[in-house]
């Protein structure tokens, strides 16, 4: 069963704007997507995710709407780019990180994740030595996938990093909702895999 409401609402206060040139201010209607309360829990269950984004694009394809809001993170994507991402996704591609999951990379060597707790109860902070935020996001998205598709870290592992000198060092925090993920290189990944 399908249920709905009809309700005025603000513009979505969106902190990261993805592949989006919408005015947000012009938006006059909208259409809300959301698990109720008696599957509330299948924020966390990817195949659950996976139906409401493929929910969103078709809808989006129907209606001919301009933007995408991810309330958890506070996301606003063109629904262009949503609308490439999603089926990607759905077809074996890596999880649409940038349409639900908000990257703050405002501290110099780490970088922290909003929204994604919605996806598995847990924030990651990832801390790197001084990469450049290209490639410091190819690891973050990398654990954000691995998140977003198996599910919070229950233990503190050690991760192969994206080349052969170095390791990704996993220590969740779950009473506190966190997981610190930190890039090792050169001798202390090879002293912290012995």
């Amino acid at each position: 069963m399908l249920s709905y409401a009809l309700q005025a609402c603000p513009a979505p206060a969106a902190t990261h704007h993805i592949f989006c040139n919408a005015n947000l201010s012009d938006i006059q209607s909208a259409v809300h997507i959301d698990l109720g309360p008696a599957v509330a829990s299948g924020r966390t269950v990817p195949a659950i995710v996976q139906a409401m984004l493929e929910l969103g694009e078709v809808l989006g394809r129907n209606l001919v709407i301009k933007a995408v809001f991810w309330s958890p993170a506070a996301v606003v994507s063109g629904y262009d780019y949503y609308a490439e991402a999603v089926p990607q996704y759905a077809q074996g591609a890596g999880f649409s990180a940038l349409l639900c999951v908000g990257f703050d990379m405002s501290t110099t060597g780490v970088v922290e994740t909003n929204g994604l707790a919605w996806l598995c109860d847990q924030e990651l902070s990832f801390t790197h030595p001084q990469l450049p935020a290209h490639e410091a996001m190819r690891y973050v998205v990398r654990l954000v996938h691995d998140l977003a598709t198996q599910g919070a870290y229950d233990r503190a592992l050690e991760l192969p990093g994206l080349h052969a000198d170095e390791v990704v060092v996993v220590t969740p925090s779950p009473e506190e909702g966190t997981v610190n993920a930190r890039l090792v290189t050169g001798k202390d990944a090879v002293n912290s895999a012995q």
